[in-house]
């Protein structure tokens, strides 16, 4: 997809997480597949963020795209008493500024750029959370299979609210 897509959709999948870094990955592997799969509606645009979503959700704020409705964000999560490969819906108004750590291994965007888009730019926006199995102190680009084997499930939940 193109960056100049971003003005003329109506639905954008935005994948974060460096992909150097394990199940971090996970956000960016997910993006891939709904961009690929027929299943994804038209106007829905999927895109690897990697670890530079707030430039972009900045950029929303400020640029105002009049066809954008809906962003589903997938990241990486590390929460206590979650499964490697479970995956739940956060919602922005839930946050607090003091726990959005909570729920991102890398620089998420503050929760006040979250309502910003949301509140003022209108914008359904959905926040898919998996929780990782396995961040290496070193580089390595593979996902553990728990999250390799939750990616289609997650996929198939992006494109449903996509279709929504």
């Amino acid at each position: 997809m193109e960056w100049s897509a971003i003005h003329s959709s109506r639905i954008l999948v935005l994948g974060c997480g460096n992909i150097l870094k394990g199940d971090d990955g996970v956000g960016p592997a997910v993006a891939l597949r709904v961009a690929d799969d027929p299943r994804l509606p038209d106007g829905a645009h999927a895109l690897d963020l990697g670890t530079s979503i707030k430039h972009l959700l900045f950029d929303i704020v400020t640029m105002k795209p009049e066809a954008l409705r809906r962003i589903i964000i997938v990241d990486a999560a590390a929460q206590e008493n979650r499964t490697p490969g479970e995956f739940w819906e956060i919602d922005v108004d839930q946050i607090k500024e003091e726990k959005i750590k909570d729920y991102s291994i890398h620089m998420f965007p503050s929760v006040n750029l979250l309502k910003k888009i949301k509140e003022e730019a209108n914008i359904d926006l959905r926040i898919i959370a998996v929780q990782t199995g396995y961040i290496p102190e070193e580089l390595d680009e593979c996902l553990t299979p728990a999250i390799e084997a939750a990616v289609p499930k997650i996929v198939d939940y992006v494109l449903e609210i996509c279709a929504e």
